[in-house]
């Protein structure tokens, strides 16, 4: 790539996209990883692929020692000692045009240069097949998205979002506040205690769907967040207000559709061995405590935690501050999540490999909802720009360095988190 436009989308050590130059021409580089999260040894099944002649490949016998001095030349009875299907990787030797040189040797470079084409090839028929069917199913193009969550998040926007007309996604205070609101999922051990017993069964618990499961159930909140008037600010007013279960709109002193709050869990009626309550450090610093563990901390919660921790764990507690929602509540999402989780196991039972692409879409509705605000960007330019795009943009440079092997240098920049919305108040 001779140059480099626009912004890359990096995250973390993974560069996600990048646009650029080559020989005049406009190429865009993307990481399929992203769209498709799957081990490359699972496309055949899941898109009905011909891989050809079955891979086995000695991946432990190409080391550095033995490849050293641009070795080429492998010994076959050494490189069976790192497969198991010795009869498939013998046929395969010789298969490849010129890769056997004797009865014990083989050519090492036309051995892994074979399986680095079927690689692509496959990567390549797998991608192509997934955005046929995405194209047919949906109407999307994988080439207009980076990732899954990207893909997803569009879905829903077309048949859920955009629809209603009165969705808003948040920035600044109101999507902060709300965005803590949000629990990671956790793992942990009953009463956070390693479990070890040689006379009794231990229950390893998972479920399949969870993410459609709760969608299912939930609703998106019309309107935008209001700020909690001080009258508001307890409980009693909250759970006195707040809409019943299947309340659709406003109805008398049931007005507010959510709620979001910061409150201080004064007492815990019921200990759980897995409790609800989330003990954040950065919220808590002065309490040497796991994050999930019956403890009275400060914590943010949305109206359905809330509801949770007083059913369930009996707690009581005083409501700081927060934001409330008064418009309805749509419910259609329900029926969106429903129509693909259907579909999808109508294609499982057909063997059709579209239902992996729907699964996919399923568990990462939420993604793009709760992205953290972007504070950086990273811009590539020429060696010999680089000192001039540094006086120009001196105030946002974080860092930069040089590319090694080439003639560019990398800037990091600070980027106004003010930029980023989401729909985050869908998740809590």
């Amino acid at each position: 790539m001779t140059e480099v436009k626009g912004t890359p989308i990096i995250k973390g050590s993974r560069t996600m996209q990048i646009t650029g130059l080559y020989k005049g021409r406009a190429i865009i580089i993307k990481d399929s990883y992203s769209v498709i999260n799957k081990k490359l040894k699972l496309f055949p099944a899941m898109f009905n692929l011909q891989t050809g002649p079955k891979e086995v490949f000695p991946y432990n016998y190409y080391s550095s020692v033995l490849l050293a001095n641009d070795n080429r030349t492998g010994v076959i009875s050494e490189a069976c000692k790192f497969v198991k299907d010795i009869e498939t990787f013998m046929k395969n030797i010789d298969s490849i045009k010129d890769c056997r040189i004797d009865e014990n040797h083989f050519d090492l470079e036309k051995y892994s240069t074979f399986y680095c084409k079927q690689d692509v090839r496959i990567l390549r028929e797998g991608f192509v097949k997934f955005r046929n069917d995405l194209l047919k199913e949906f109407d999307l193009n994988v080439y207009d998205y980076v990732s899954i969550c990207s893909i997803a998040n569009k879905l829903f926007e077309n048949r859920v979002y955009f629809p209603n007309g009165n969705l808003y996604d948040l920035s600044n205070k109101p999507r902060e506040f709300i965005s803590r609101c949000i629990q990671g999922g956790r793992c942990m051990l009953s009463d956070n205690m390693k479990q070890k017993s040689k006379k009794k069964l231990i229950a390893d618990f998972d479920a399949v769907s969870l993410y459609p499961s709760a969608i299912a159930r939930l609703y998106t909140l019309e309107g935008i967040p209001k700020v909690l008037k001080d009258e508001m600010l307890s409980t009693e007013y909250l759970m006195r207000h707040l809409f019943d279960d299947d309340q659709k709109e406003p109805i008398g002193e049931k007005f507010m559709s959510g709620f979001f709050v910061l409150i201080k869990i004064t007492e815990i009626g019921i200990h759980r061995h897995f409790p609800l309550i989330v003990c954040d450090p950065e919220l808590n610093p002065e309490l040497n405590v796991p994050r999930s563990s019956n403890t009275c901390c400060l914590m943010y919660v949305d109206h359905i935690t809330l509801q949770d921790l007083i059913k369930y764990q009996g707690v009581k507690c005083e409501v700081l501050q927060g934001y409330y929602y008064d418009g309805n509540r749509d419910l259609r999402i329900r029926d969106e999540v429903k129509k693909l989780f259907e579909l999808r196991l109508k294609y499982k039972k057909e063997g059709n490999p579209l239902q992996e692409i729907i699964k996919l879409i399923l568990n990462s509705i939420y993604g793009k909802t709760i992205l953290s605000p972007i504070e950086s960007k990273i811009t590539i330019v020429n060696d010999k720009d680089a000192i001039r795009y540094a006086i120009r943009n001196y105030h946002h440079i974080v860092k930069f360095e040089s590319l090694d092997g080439s003639n560019k240098t990398i800037f990091k920049l600070t980027k106004s988190i003010a930029d980023t919305f989401n729909f985050l108040s869908l998740w809590c």
